[in-house]
């Protein structure tokens, strides 16, 4: 038999026994993965059966967060996705707190680590200019904002103190402080405080104003069954159980604390390999 049902993510009672934080943080699920009927997969099944057959559970599981443009606090595709440019950043404190030319697979530990485990992305009427200097994980336009203001993830006002004042909880005057430090930081061609090259410090002067909400979405999990390099499922003193095989997310050993993209391929390349590893040794299983 071979394992090949997916991770967990729609099974809330398994994430939050493997990853508390994400219902803590009331992290959304805009991404699950569908059967032909509409019905959400991904709900643990491998888990429970390999479980059930005396497999041993992988002690660390990795939650794949990646900062994709929202707050990443619902359901909603819409809600979660939007430009991640490396403009400026700040915190419900009105403080600037990190180099903002990270991609969205790193920018969300510095996140995780403000209040309310969010950021507001701040930038002025030239945003369609300074955006098409930026790698960006998703476009947008100005226009395309103006229809999302007032949904809880576009904010815009004429001036600044008129937008950091239409976020409840907002230290306005910090806020107004960072942006002048960022402009002056910015016309100096240097960013003294964080690092950040040259030609991304665009300074915010020109109003609209606006404020894109950011949080960390929550894609799936890694981890699952422990397995060996031939796919074989182990039990909890580390042997082979015959005839047990998982692969995918169900026995990702390859990915149980990172999820690599610095090399294009890899994940999906696993995901798909695995299966072909274990058919072989399955072949190889039932010959003997």
């Amino acid at each position: 038999m071979c394992l090949a049902s997916g991770c967990c993510r729609s099974n809330e009672d398994m994430v939050r026994y493997f990853a508390p934080n994400l219902i803590w943080n009331g992290n959304g699920n805009p991404w699950p993965n569908m059967d032909v009927e509409g019905n959400r997969t991904n709900t643990g099944d491998g888990y429970k059966l390999g479980y059930w057959a005396g497999a041993s559970i992988q002690q660390y599981q990795c939650s794949q967060m990646h900062v994709m443009g929202g707050p990443g606090d619902t359901d909603s595709q819409n809600d979660s996705m939007g430009f991640t440019g490396p403009l400026l950043r700040i915190n419900y404190n009105g403080e600037r707190f990190m180099n903002e030319d990270t991609c969205a697979a790193d920018a969300e530990y510095p996140i995780e680590l403000q209040p309310k485990h969010k950021c507001f992305m701040i930038t002025d009427s030239h945003f369609e200019e300074n955006a098409a200097k930026c790698v960006n994980t998703f476009a947008a336009t100005l226009a395309e904002w103006d229809e999302r203001v007032g949904d809880g993830t576009i904010f815009k006002g004429q001036t600044l103190r008129e937008l950091f004042e239409s976020i409840d909880g907002m230290d306005v005057d910090a806020a107004l402080a960072t942006v002048e430090r960022y402009n002056e930081l910015a016309k100096k061609g240097n960013d003294d405080d964080f690092g950040k090259p040259a030609e991304k410090m665009v300074a915010i002067e020109n109003g609209p104003f606006y404020l894109a909400k950011l949080g960390y979405s929550f894609f799936f999990e890694v981890g699952g069954i422990a397995t060996d390099k031939q796919r074989r499922v182990l039990d909890v003193d580390s042997k082979p159980i015959p005839g047990l095989y998982a692969i995918g997310n169900d026995g990702n050993m390859l990915y149980r604390h990172v999820y690599t993209i610095n090399m294009p391929g890899t994940a999906f390349g696993n995901q798909v390999n695995s299966g072909r590893e274990a058919a072989n040794n399955v072949a190889e299983f039932l010959k003997a």
